[in-house]
């Protein structure tokens, strides 16, 4: 599954492409209850602001992993 994020108020900058590395939850094989919180959302911005990810520059999307514990139910 992957989470897009972009700035707010940017007429034109770069997405934020986070690979959480899991499955969507509804996908039929191996469902699943994992959630995606906001703190772990601003853990990702910061982990990607970290790693270069300039969000106000008008460059190609940033590629980010954010391995996400699976809840299998």
């Amino acid at each position: 599954m992957t989470l897009a994020i972009q700035p707010r108020d940017a007429v034109s900058g770069s997405v934020l492409m986070v690979d959480l590395m899991v499955s969507r939850p509804d996908n039929g094989l191996s469902t699943h209850q994992t959630a995606v919180k906001p703190a772990m959302v601003r853990e990702m911005i910061a982990g990607a602001l970290a790693s270069g990810w300039q969000p106000f520059h008008a460059t190609a999307p940033f590629f980010y992993r954010y391995p996400l514990i699976c809840d299998g139910s």
